[in-house]
């Protein structure tokens, strides 16, 4: 489970601190969750760091060779679609109505719409 963490930690460019900011826990908990030093995690951290890392408890307890959440995991993308949307979820909301402007995608489309295009 620690090295689940930490390369989930890593692929979405959070530091510990900000883990652990993310979850309400000091920096030396994201730490020692990562050096194995603590391995009964509460069931809420883990269901909240799932969330956080955008992958399931279940890949973070090893139960699960996937750490997607998405629906349909054969589709793919490559390193910049991945860190746009990393950088897109870390964003602050202006910042995500801005991308959302230039790309011409409306406010249906974060409803879970159709997204009309301009």
């Amino acid at each position: 489970m620690s090295k689940r963490i930490k390369e989930r930690r890593i692929a979405m460019g959070y530091t510990q601190e900000e883990l652990a900011s993310k979850l309400n826990l000091q920096k030396s908990a994201i730490a020692k969750y990562e050096n194995g030093r603590v391995e009964n995690i509460k069931r809420s951290t883990i269901e909240k760091m799932a969330q956080v890392l955008d992958c399931r408890p279940s890949y973070l307890m090893g139960w699960d060779g996937t750490s997607s959440t998405h629906p349909n995991p054969s589709i793919t993308m490559n390193q910049i679609e991945e860190r746009i949307i990393i950088e897109y979820r870390k964003a602050d909301d202006i910042t995500k109505a801005m991308v959302l402007r230039a790309l011409s995608i409306d406010d249906a489309a974060t409803k879970g719409e159709p997204a009309k295009m301009a």
